[in-house]
């Protein structure tokens, strides 16, 4: 997603919870011909989030793009999914699940926001699920998650579109990256089925240049 950013012009902040992974990415895109500056911040805490932020704005000035595509999955999960039925699930994993991918969400756009609004300009793209519109078994806390930034999207969006500012959200299926590689065959159908069954969603397996392809469109779009 970087990648494609930084084909379009624009520089890169590139954020990760694993230095080296943001390093990585940072060094693909430079190599590519782009410019881009790592962070590493963990955005389910907001403190954090509010230095990165700050620490953005001070090296580059502004921001005119958000992606907010923070994200875990457990791999124990994949491999004995009857194990983590709803009423075998910890607090820790409820609120941490909520925390990475909803929590996250809220801080971030509320500091881009901040940036953003007094310009009356901006994009943000929110990475949502078509767990978020169809539900998946065993999963309980991450479609809760992905439904709720689907629903966080659509009131922010009415909130600053007169400001010149577009909120859209994403709700690809699984899309191929090492983290997801593990997932079952029967899961990935679960996903299949449920896309068949009329979610409005994009494609159950998406490929990575193609959700890209999606959030650089959605960040063009005019907002008048």
């Amino acid at each position: 997603m970087g990648l494609t950013f930084a084909r379009e012009g624009a520089t890169i902040g590139v954020n990760d919870i694993r230095p080296e992974s943001a390093q990585n990415v940072v060094t693909e895109i430079e190599r590519a011909g782009g410019k881009a500056r790592p962070f590493v911040a963990d955005v389910s805490s907001s403190a954090a989030v509010a230095k990165m932020f700050a620490d953005f704005v001070a090296a580059f000035g502004t921001i005119d793009i958000l992606v907010n595509n923070a994200g875990i999955a457990r791999a124990s999960e994949l491999d004995n999914p009857d194990m983590f039925m709803t009423h075998l699930k910890t607090d820790e994993d409820w609120h941490k699940m909520l925390a990475t991918h909803l929590d996250s969400t809220f801080y971030c756009t509320r500091e881009a926001l901040k940036v953003m609004i007094p310009k009356q300009s901006g994009r943000i793209i929110n990475m949502g699920s078509i767990a978020g519109t169809t539900g998946l078994a065993f999963a309980s806390d991450y479609c809760a998650a992905k439904g709720a930034i689907i629903s966080f999207t659509k009131s922010v969006a009415r909130e600053v579109v007169p400001m010149g500012i577009l909120v859209n959200c994403i709700a690809p299926g699984f899309i191929e990256t090492p983290m997801t590689a593990p997932i079952p065959i029967e899961a990935r159908k679960q996903i299949e089925g449920a896309r068949r069954s009329g979610a409005s969603a994009s494609r159950a397996i998406s490929r990575r240049r193609r959700c890209s392809w999606r959030v650089t469109i959605r960040s063009s779009w005019s907002a008048r």
